[in-house]
Order: structure tokens, then C-alpha cells, then sequence
């Protein structure tokens, strides 16, 4: 819950952007139903999703709602390989988003001209006819424009 909320926030101030925490709600929205149709099933004695399933959406950003899952429905938290799995899943995700978000894995921004942002804390620069500009950690910044 608390990934969650600090990841609404950081979308919020624009450190990260809104589209990946607009994903990682879904995904844990997912996750948290898909576990807790399993846990009935499981009561029910019905088909069961497979494991592989749930940790699909938990390597695609799922596992926030997945561990808010497994505490509240008391669901996957005894086996001990289900869990081991839920953990490499959790770490991977992590990884991949760090570095996607990172200088690694995101393009430069460009301007009118097509050149990059170069590196340096003094790199600001402004897109053509847009309120949006770009620091040197290529994060978005929204500029002010005067009356």
C-alpha cells in the first residue's frame, strides 16, 4: 500500500511519469483480483489460476496488489517456492523500472533541431510551442508561461 501511494505521489510532482504509475495500479489491480479469486477456488474446491499466471502480473508490476493480496486474503504466504518466486518477480521489476526510468533506459529528449539535451546540471531546454521542458535527468518540468 505504501509503494503505491508513494508511487502516486511521485507521479504527482512529475518525478515519475503518470502513465507508469497509471500502470502499476492496474497491474495491482489485477493482481489483487486474480489472488483473491484463487483464494476462492481454492475454498471452493474449483479450477485454480495457475501460478505462473500470478506471476506474470506480479513481474509486470502487479506485485503491490499482490502483497496487499496475500496479507488480506491470507493467500500464497505459507509456500515457501511460491514465495521465493514472488520475491525474484518483486526484484526484477524493480530493476527493469529503475532502469527504464533512469538515463539508461530512456531516450534524451530533443529539441526543434533534433540535438540532445547534453549532460550537466545546467541542461534545460524547451520543446517548440510546448509548456514542457526537460533537466538533465531528462525528467519533465512544466514551465510557467508569462502573461
Amino acid at each position: 500500500m505504501i509503494v503505491l501511494l508513494v508511487l502516486a505521489a511521485a507521479a504527482l510532482v512529475g518525478v515519475v511519469p503518470r502513465a507508469v504509475a497509471i500502470a502499476y495500479f492496474v497491474a495491482s489491480g489485477m493482481s489483487l483480483l486474480l489472488y483473491g479469486w484463487d483464494k476462492a477456488a481454492a475454498g471452493r474446491g474449483a479450477r485454480r489460476t495457475p501460478e505462473k499466471t500470478l506471476h506474470l502480473f506480479d513481474l509486470l508490476g502487479g506485485w503491490p496488489g499482490a502483497l496487499i493480496a496475500q496479507q488480506q486474503f491470507r493467500h500464497k504466504t505459507a509456500k515457501t517456492s511460491f514465495q521465493a518466486m514472488f520475491w525474484v518477480t518483486v526484484v526484477v521489476n524493480v530493476a527493469v523500472a529503475g532502469w527504464l526510468l533512469s538515463a539508461g533506459g530512456v531516450p534524451a529528449p530533443k529539441d526543434a533541431t533534433g540535438s540532445a539535451c547534453p549532460a550537466g546540471p545546467g541542461c534545460l531546454f524547451q520543446a517548440t510551442n510546448s509548456s514542457t521542458a526537460w533537466n538533465a535527468n531528462r525528467h519533465p518540468i512544466m514551465l510557467r508561461r508569462s502573461a
